[in-house]
This record gives structure tokens, C-alpha cells and sequence, in this order.
């Protein structure tokens, strides 16, 4: 099965909206005031998880983030080059 989209098209697509463009909590709808911030992804909490704690987030959901898995075709994959997009945008230390 070929995947559609690269990393930043599916974070652009699924993840934005919340996390913003560059991944600093500030999105679309929580500038218009829908939901409280996201942790930014260049906070230290965010810079030192490791890959596979975002994984679990991005299908399991944390917080007010729900599940991402039914949004998903092939999760895993998905899921993957998503995390890889994130860990590419914060330079996280842990990936």
C-alpha cells in the first residue's frame, strides 16, 4: 500500500490546526479561542520524549487530544512519519 502525503502535509493536515505550523501551541483554533494550548513542541518536556511517547499520544491521544488512530489509514506508517516531521520541527533531543 503507497502512502499519501509526507510528514509535514499529514502534520499539516491532522496536527496544525492545534499545534500550530511551527509546532508552538498556537494554532488555528486556539487562536480563535476553541481550546486552551498544546504544549509547544520546543518546551523541554516535548524536546527530551522520546519518539515513541509521541507515537502512543498521536494514536492513544493525551490530554484534551483525543485518539488520532481512526484518522489514520495505515497508523503505523502515518503515525511514524508524523513523529519524524515533530522530532524534525522542535529538533527534539530524543528520537
Amino acid at each position: 500500500m503507497k502512502l499519501k502525503g509526507t510528514g509535514k502535509h499529514l502534520y499539516t493536515v491532522n496536527c496544525a490546526i492545534c499545534h500550530g505550523d511551527k509546532g508552538d501551541g498556537q494554532g488555528h483554533l486556539v487562536e480563535i479561542n476553541k481550546f486552551p494550548p498544546p504544549p509547544s513542541y520546543t518546551s523541554e518536556a516535548l524536546l527530551t520524549k522520546p519518539q515513541g511517547q509521541r507515537y502512543h499520544s498521536l494514536i492513544y491521544g493525551k490530554g484534551l487530544m483525543g485518539s488520532y488512530a481512526t484518522q489514520l489509514d495505515n497508523r503505523k506508517m502515518v503515525g511514524i512519519r508524523i513523529c519524524k516531521y515533530i522530532t524534525k520541527i522542535c529538533k527534539c533531543i530524543n528520537y
